[in-house]
């Protein structure tokens, strides 16, 4: 008998327990996706730093180095779009 009054008071919570749960989900989703752009932020400046540096030392072409920003640049637009399409 206590089984079935805990069942009927989770079905009478739900109206307010689904939006909640959904609510909770939402805001676990945008916060994993807010770290995640908030360490690819911190993570590109030093990997540009470090391909310039070695375009400046001569470690790679002119080619090289403007591939590699144009990846890097690819790689950043499609993570906004992704982020957009969220």
């Amino acid at each position: 008998m206590p089984e079935l009054r805990m069942g009927l008071l989770d079905l009478f919570a739900l109206p307010v327990s689904l939006p909640l749960k959904t609510a909770w989900i939402a805001i676990e989703e945008a916060t994993a996706l807010a770290q995640r752009e908030y360490e690819e932020a911190r993570r590109l400046p030093g990997e540009l730093a470090d391909l310039q540096a070695a375009y400046e030392m001569g470690e790679i072409t002119e080619m090289e180095y403007l591939r590699a920003l144009d990846e890097g640049g690819r790689e950043g637009d499609a993570g906004a779009r992704q982020s957009e399409a969220r």
